[in-house]
C-alpha cells in the first residue's frame, strides 16, 4: 500500500530527440529514495509526451538493505 512518487525517478538524457526510423536510443531511469522508504515492489508505467502510443513497464524493488 506505499506509494513511490514520481519526482523520485529520474531519466537520462530527460529528453530525447527525434529519432531517425529503425534506431534506439539509451535512457538510464534511477530512482533517488528516502531511508525511510517501506521495502517492497513497485510498479508502474512510463509514459512519453508527444508520443501517445508509447509506453513502458516499469518495477523497481526496494529491498531494505543497502541504507
Amino acid at each position: 500500500g506505499s506509494l513511490l512518487l514520481a519526482g523520485a525517478v529520474r531519466f537520462d538524457p530527460d529528453r530525447v530527440d527525434e529519432l531517425p526510423a529503425r534506431s534506439s536510443r539509451g535512457v538510464v531511469v534511477s530512482a533517488v529514495l528516502h531511508a525511510d522508504q517501506p521495502a517492497g515492489v513497485y510498479r508502474g508505467v512510463i509514459l512519453a509526451t508527444g508520443v501517445p502510443d508509447a509506453w513502458l513497464p516499469l518495477e523497481i524493488v526496494v529491498d531494505g538493505t543497502e541504507r
